[in-house]
């Protein structure tokens, strides 16, 4: 048993994992002469998104499929008794003659007097064949009654409209569209904050609803930009009122409604769940689709889901009103007329073309050619070739030799705009050269073809009408209609339920645990299908007219209100609460009524809170902030007035999202009282779940009236309310379990019940997280929850790591990076035999929580440009702060997102403590401030900073805090700087949060520090919570051994003492931080706690002022600088032979199966090109005649060795379908027949070693193999300051190449272009001015160095490292990096090689100017990286024709004499391995 004190740092990212084992003195542990620490590199989890696309285009295809096999299974029998082989032919349609089984000369009717010819004459389009069965009173051929059916159930329409079909009615309602509006709108609203521009008067619906008359004139045949500028006609005065229009809700709307397509970019770029998502939405499209993507892609969809359903409803009706009108009664009747209208229009049009001057010429452009040349350049036009994606290819005597499908598609908008163009119509006024084409061209009809992507919004109603129809009329001709199969189901009656059905959506995949025993609930159902079928009818097959009798409905919607449900973050064996369970919202709002300061106090006992309630939020549904900080001005401060001053937040200003008691407010409609809702209160907890999963009214309708016998009218109330989504909290934990005090003994209070009492002492109980976390070291009373929730929770460990994790509520992108650490722990307590991890501490990163600000930054200068507007009606002359800007704008805007010119103008241009203008150029002499200090805590907000004088900051403001009363501000009108700052707050230039940091005039509290350093100590990660509950509950880590290390303090402590990490030369950053976690991580704790210990003891005195008194600080960046600069540089240097002198660190990348089991998943379909080559659709069907597949999924490898040539080998991949199965993959192909298997089942980046070559296999290309270098790039050089001192030159070309590709050189009045794509190389007069003019003052090029104008004035005591760097630095690099490269394992690779050799017999890597010195740096670092694919390009110096940077591997292995050939397995460590020598 190994007793000694162990630390483990992790570095976990998406797609690797750094870790480090030290002892307690930092150094790093070592085992059989190899030091403990490493790299894991595996590929990063990808979101559910494709999967589920791609899943749900797949199950769409299987069902519409399905629905035409059930439908031919119920027509086989009568249609066989006239033509049996029907069916047969229409399945082999698709093949060419001699493929097929049967050989006729038509595929639809072979009859004497009617075949194929015939058929389509009468019926040129199936709505002919549908219009005229519809009309039709006598026998018609079955044949034809099964295409007419077949094609309606094929295509079924939309489920939008609930109406039932017989009573369906397609005239449109104004009121109800009206407000359908109004309800899309205020769904929308909900993504909307106060800061948006997104805005909507909510009087506008009624526009809308007065001109639904002249929205509905020919509006179906209109085109999308007819629409929407009719939409924008009726909007017009509202649009120019509306400043914001673009990208507001009133385009949005206007644009959906007209069938534009939208990017929710545009629109919603906070709700993607990744902003660099293309997310569209077209309402006139097929919408399941686009809801699966919708839900993937939209953080918190149902609102934009429901806005989108009740627009959709209002296009449906729009366009149903008009195809409906006049005498038109039926869906194929519209249709046929369209394809007679469309014909019309053809045969008119090729006239008036044919009437025109260059009548000829044009009909050939128009009608025929399928390219045309514009400015010597081959482009595809626009016209009635592409608008009907075919095109006729003719022989030299004019006739038709070929006909062929084009895949170059046009929209009709696109035709007639093509159309508008050729014939010279700009506008109306053009309409004077040819009234009768212009006409024509701009009917609202015209060419509108019968079948288009808006059929997608036909309901299926209009189908089920044409079915029963023609049903009516033919059934009494065919008795088979009416006749009932064994188990008494109509055939009627069968084929109307294959276009109504719509598998419920809690049934899920229609397969069933076959272990499942009814009543037995530990055995319910399996991971991915939970259905139960009725007792005795576990084997019959589900069809759409039996599922009722077949489904066991109850138990099966039961099963999947569990398998949704997720489970609690603290009870593992809880179910969570929905977000809008009453005893959920009640725990918000208690904490929240906690969270909230006056005068910077703990105001609300019990009974306050509860006055609150009952008098603010009782009474209304949603409390704003407005109602909020009126309530407590008027009813608890006795004040009139509306404004926070001294209203605040715990941790700031106000919070704008106010929770509520909504269901509170939503139950008193159904039960009337308070009284009443209590009574039945665990019944309405039930009832909120229910409608919380259970999003189909009916089936809610259902339950609610079988399980809670409510009446008609309170289920109607309740079927209006809207519930979604679930908290990550359970009820047990909220309203149930009771702590223990310090003696053991229960104490009769639970959460919530804390919550509501806890007044200004219990600073911990005023939050969950505070009661969670209470410790022996609290000033507060304490509550002993965790030893009861470990306690409820047991040994909750399953024996399965994947199942385990599986369980976690976390992301499902971050489960992949907790299994890998899992399984990295596991084998390091190998490594160290630890029986468990009691004398083991762990320190784990958690990333930045300032991630907001990163993202704001980006966006700052469009926030500037917004300042302009602002700024113009204000009192005082800011046009100095405009002009400036305007001069920025175009030019420089890197500038504004530097911090200083960003304050400079959300200042307006003044001194934020002084009042005076700020001198604009002369920045330097400005300091950005702190305005809570950093010596107190850790601030690097905006909210937490401003620009003002250096002589200023130092001699006047310096560390005091708050200062509002203590120093004069505005030359000692210190009520003018409040009255200017409150100018910037109303002008949202400045924060509530910053305004109340700057007029603060009470000390910061003890709450308020301690607050911060516990927030030093947690985290609101939910992936790193969720790793962290794993250490707790698999591996039994004490709280008190896990360190939560902040990434931003690592930063702080690579960058104070220059130990900048690169991505671009190796993998061993992630291990490196690992150990910086351990190290900073631990200083940090230990500190905080120390000095939490020593306030203790003292006694009369505040927090801050302890803390001022003896120069002691909670901000970590100060603890890291008295520790390192004061205490303990040796161990800065113990640091920095760790990092800059190893050369040797573990590094692997996880093997793994890639692809799955399917074989064709994510290959590409290729057409016919006449070639036999690629993968078959069919077995058996030519390639040449029916199209390819690029290739097959190789999700393994197989090493094969040659029966001949004892020294040959071959490296061949595996398709899917062939897992587990090699032996048969293999004997059927005869190429491998002089080969057997040496070694299978090889994964996806397995390591090989062929000579000095070391590589891993990470996919297959043709006869070749895609690999990886897999020997790390180690930047090692003789001493410390030598390796530092090169690293810092690479960090500093990393930083200046991202400057350098967004820099634009200005060619001539005209042109600009990027400088990464100009060729001013050399290192000349000329060359240089060129660059330094495009840098605009940021850094200064000269033929010896490249740097920042801040470099000369830096001060060492601020730690301002600006950039300076010189011509000789690179030229050692460069030198440094190609004597690297001449190391065998990189001069094996000669693609890559070839390049770099070519590049130093040129030497014309000394000429260069430094920008360009820069470029071919960072070129070379691309190469033979171990983690990625990067190209080297040297093109641009002239010593590459080609970017080379694909390493490959031919699959034939020939062992030449001397090379050893090697397979080498690592463990997920890479501590221990095994080697499989060839030789």
């Amino acid at each position: 048993m190994n007793n000694k004190n162990y630390k483990i740092g992790l570095d976990i990212g998406s797609n690797s994992v750094g870790w480090c084992v030290t002892d307690e003195n930092y150094d790093i542990v070592e085992k059989k002469n190899k030091k403990l620490w490493g790299v894991l590199m595996f590929d990063e989890q990808q979101k559910n998104v494709d999967r589920r696309t791609n899943r749900g285009a797949r199950r769409r295809i299987e069902r519409k499929r399905n629905r035409i096999i059930y439908l031919q299974e119920i027509f086989k029998n009568e249609i066989n008794k006239v033509d049996p082989t029907f069916f047969g032919r229409l399945d082999e349609s698709f093949k060419q003659d001699e493929d097929r089984k049967y050989h006729d000369k038509y595929t639809l009717f072979i009859d004497k007097n009617f075949n194929d010819k015939t058929y389509f004459k009468k019926y040129p389009t199936i709505y002919h064949l549908q219009k005229y069965l519809m009309e039709s009173n006598k026998k018609e051929d079955i044949r034809l009654i099964y295409l007419a059916i077949a094609n309606c159930i094929k295509d079924r329409g939309n489920f939008l409209n609930s109406q039932e079909p017989e009573k369906f009615n397609v005239s449109f309602d104004k009121e109800s569209a009206k407000a359908n509006i109004l309800d899309a709108i205020n769904e929308l609203s909900n993504y909307l904050t106060d800061d948006d521009n997104l805005l909507f008067d909510y009087s506008n619906e009624n526009i809308l609803a007065d001109n639904f008359d002249k929205i509905l004139k020919d509006n179906y045949e209109k085109t999308v930009n007819d629409k929407l500028n009719l939409y924008k006609d009726i909007f017009v005065e509202d649009i120019k009122n509306n400043k914001h229009f673009k990208k507001s809700l009133y385009e949005f709307v206007l644009k959906a409604l007209s069938g534009k397509t939208i990017s929710f970019k545009d629109y919603f770029i906070n709700n993607l769940e990744d902003e660099s998502t293309k997310l569209d939405y077209k309402i006139s499209e097929e919408q399941e689709p686009q809801i699966i993507k919708i839900m993937s892609e939209f953080k918190d969809p149902d609102y934009l889901i429901n806005a989108i359903n009740k627009l959709s409803e209002i296009y449906q009706g729009l366009l149903l009103e008009n195809i409906f009108k006049g005498s038109i009664k039926s869906l194929p009747e519209a249709l046929v007329n369209r394809f007679n209208n469309y014909k019309q229009d053809l045969k008119e049009l090729k006239r008036l073309v044919n009437a025109l001057p260059n009548g000829y010429e044009m009909y050939k452009k128009i009608f025929i050619d399928s390219s045309e040349i514009v400015d010597n350049k081959c482009v595809i036009p626009n016209n009635y070739v592409h608008y009907t994606s075919s095109y006729r290819e003719y022989n030299e005597n004019g006739k038709i030799s070929h006909k062929k499908t084009n895949t170059s598609k046009c929209s009709r908008d696109d035709f007639i705009d093509y159309l508008n163009k050729q014939f010279g119509f700009k506008d109306e006024k053009d309409r004077v050269k040819n009234p009768e084409l212009y006409d024509l061209v701009h009917k609202p009809s015209f060419l509108l073809k019968p079948k288009t992507h808006e059929n997608s919004v036909f309901p299926y109603q209009l189908k089920y009408q044409v079915i029963k129809t023609i049903i009516d009329n033919q059934k009494k001709f065919y008795d088979f209609f009416n006749e009932k199969d064994d188990d008494g189901y109509i055939n009627e009656d069968k084929i109307l339920s294959i276009l109504t059905f719509r598998i419920p959506y809690y049934y899920g995949p229609l397969t069933i645990n076959n272990k499942y025993v009814k009543g037995d609930e530990e055995n319910v159902a399996s991971k991915w299908a939970w259905l139960v079928k009725e007792e005795g009818k576990e084997q019959v097959k589900i069809r759409p007219w039996n599922y009722m009798d077949v489904v066991d409905d109850g138990t099966t919607q039961n099963n999947f209100i569990k398998k949704m449900q997720p489970r609690c973050t603290y009870l593992k064996n809880e179910f969570t609460l929905p977000k809008d369970s009453i005893i959920f919202q009640k725990y918000l709002v208690y904490q929240f009524l906690n969270y909230v300061r006056i005068n910077g106090n703990f105001y609300f006992n019990a009974d306050e809170k509860d006055k609150i309630i009952e008098n603010l939020f009782l009474k209304n549904r949603k409390v704003s902030k407005k109602q909020f900080i009126q309530y407590i001005n008027t009813n608890i401060l006795k004040v009139n007035k509306d404004t926070e001053s001294d209203i605040a937040f715990k941790n700031g200003a106000l919070s704008e999202d106010i929770p509520s008691l909504s269901s509170l407010y939503d139950f008193k409609k159904v039960y009337g009282s308070l009284d009443e809702i209590n009574k039945h209160e665990k019944e309405i907890e039930e009832i909120i779940k229910d409608i919380a999963i259970l999003q189909d009214k009916d089936s809610l309708s259902t339950r609610l009236k079988n399980k809670y016998y409510l009446n008609d009218s309170q289920i109607k109330i309740i079927k209006g309310f809207n519930y979604k989504n679930f908290s990550s909290l359970s009820m047990r934990l909220l309203n149930e379990i009771e702590p223990c005090n310090k003696d053991g003994e229960i104490i009769h209070k639970t959460i919530l019940t804390l919550l509501k009492e806890c007044n200004s002492k219990d600073s911990q109980a005023q939050s969950l997280m505070g009661l969670l976390t209470m410790s022996p070291d609290s000033l507060a009373n304490e509550y002993d929850f965790k030893t009861i929730i470990d306690k409820e929770n047991g040994n909750n460990t399953s024996d399965d790591l994947n199942k385990f994790v599986d369980e976690l509520y976390v992301p499902v992108c971050s489960k992949r990076a907790i299994k890998q650490s899992c399984k990295i722990i596991e084998e390091i307590q190998k490594i160290l035999k630890l029986d468990n991890f009691d004398n083991v501490s762990f320190a784990v990163e958690v990333t930045r929580e300032n991630q907001k600000d990163k993202k704001q930054k980006d966006s700052r200068y469009k926030e500037m440009k917004t300042i302009l507007n602002k700024i113009k009606g204000f009192k005082d002359n800011y046009s100095e702060v405009s002009n400036n800007f305007n001069e920025l704008e175009g030019k420089d805007e890197g500038k504004v997102r530097s911090e200083k010119y960003y304050y400079y103008f959300m200042q307006l241009g003044k001194d934020i403590y002084t009042g005076d203008s700020i001198d604009y150029d002369k920045l330097s002499d400005y300091d950005i401030d702190h305005i809570i200090p950093q010596s107190l805590i850790k601030n690097d907000s905006i909210d937490n900073k401003v620009l003002t004088k250096k002589t200023f900051n130092e001699g006047t403001k310096k560390n005091i805090y708050p200062f509002f009363n203590k120093i004069k501000l505005f030359k000692g009108n210190n009520n003018e700087a409040k009255k200017f700052w409150k100018t910037l707050l109303d002008n949202k230039l400045i924060s509530s949060k910053k305004y109340n940091a700057l007029t603060r005039t009470v000390e910061l509290s003890d709450e308020e520090l301690e607050d911060f350093e516990n927030r030093q100590k947690t985290t609101t990660d939910q992936s790193v919570k969720g790793f962290m509950s794993v250490l707790k509950d698999r591996y039994k880590v004490p709280d008190k051994n896990i360190i939560y290390s902040k990434a931003g303090n690592v930063s702080y402590f690579r960058n104070k003492y220059e130990i900048y990490k690169s991505r671009n030369i190796n993998n061993y950053h992630h291990a490196h931080d690992a150990y910086l976690n351990i190290v900073i991580g631990n200083i940090v704790a230990n500190s905080y706690k120390n000095t939490y210990i020593r306030f203790k003891a003292s006694h009369g005195e505040s927090f801050q002022d302890y803390l001022i008194r003896n120069a002691y600080s909670i901000n970590p960046e100060k603890i890291i600088d008295n520790y390192f600069d004061n205490k303990q540089k040796d161990l800065l240097v113990k640091i920095k032979e760790n990092i800059f002198l190893t050369k040797n660190i573990f590094t692997k990348k996880r093997t793994t199966y890639v692809g799955s089991a399917n074989v064709l998943s994510g290959v590409t379909l290729y057409p016919a090109n006449g070639e036999n080559s690629g993968i078959p659709i069919k077995n058996g069907l030519a390639t040449s005649k029916y199209g390819h597949y690029d290739s097959y999924n190789f999700p393994s490898y197989c090493l094969l060795k040659s029966k001949i040539k004892e020294e040959e080998y071959c490296l061949e991949a595996v398709p899917a379908m062939y897992i587990g199965n090699n032996e048969k993959y293999f004997n059927k192909n005869p190429k491998y027949k002089d080969y057997e298997i040496y070694i299978e089942d090889l994964k996806v980046n397995t390591k090989m070693k062929i000579g000095d070559k070391s590589f891993i296999i990470t996919g297959k290309t043709n006869d070749s193999y895609v690999i990886l270098n897999s020997v790390e790039k180690a930047f090692v050089l003789e001493d410390i300051n030598k390796t530092q001192n090169i690293l810092k030159t690479i960090h500093n070309c990393e930083k200046l190449i991202r400057y350098f590709s967004n820099v634009i050189i200005k060619i001539n009045d005209k042109s600009t272009k990027l400088l990464s794509s100009i060729d001013y190389i050399n290192n000349d007069v000329d060359s240089l001015k060129v660059i330094n003019d495009c840098f605009n003052g940021n850094y200064v090029l000269t033929n010896e160095y490249i740097k920042n104008p801040e470099y000369d004035k830096k001060d060492e005591s601020k730690n301002n490292h600006e950039l300076c760097l010189k011509n000789d630095e690179l030229d050692e690099l460069y030198d440094y990096i190609l004597n690297l490269y001449e190391r065998s394992c990189y001069k094996a690779y000669n693609s890559v090689y070839s390049i770099i050799k070519n590049l130093k017999l040129k030497k014309v890597f000394y000429n260069l100017n430094i920008v360009y010195k820069i470029r071919v740096i960072s070129e070379l670092l691309n190469a033979f990286k171990t983690n990625e694919r990067k190209f080297v390009n040297l093109k641009f110096i002239e010593c590459s024709k080609t970017q080379s940077g694909v390493l490959t591997q031919g699959k034939n292995i020939i062992i030449k004499n001397g090379e050893s050939v090697k397979i080498i397995y690592e463990s997920i460590t890479g501590f221990y391995k095994k080697v499989i020598n060839l030789k």
